[in-house]
């Protein structure tokens, strides 16, 4: 499939931490789990027909971690990209922002 990678921000490979919240999504952050330095969709245009996609791989994570990823989640500029739909499930529509809407959240 089609791979999407962003980067909302460069850093140093040493200060950034990634974490799988599903098969198909890789959220990279900054080491205290503040900031959102990019994602990756795997099989991005699958996941955008989709009415909805599971973060599965979320609730493994300790609960601070969890609520530090559901607040970036929530926040610019990944939520131009995810769109919780039902908080506390964890489910999510994947979103295909305009090139317009990108360049306001930056």
């Amino acid at each position: 499939g089609d791979i999407l990678d962003i980067i909302f921000s460069f850093s140093e490979p040493e200060n950034r931490t990634g974490f799988e919240l599903n098969e198909n999504i890789v959220i990279f952050t900054d080491k205290e789990i503040s900031r959102a330095l990019g994602m990756t969709f795997i099989s991005y245009s699958r996941l955008l027909i989709s009415d909805s996609v599971k973060l599965d791989f979320l609730n493994n994570f300790p609960l601070e971690e969890q609520n530090r990823l559901l607040k970036i989640i929530s926040s610019e500029p990944v939520k131009h990209f995810l769109r919780v739909i039902i908080p506390l499930t964890n489910q999510v529509a994947i979103e295909s922002p305009s090139l317009k809407e990108l360049i306001k959240a930056a």
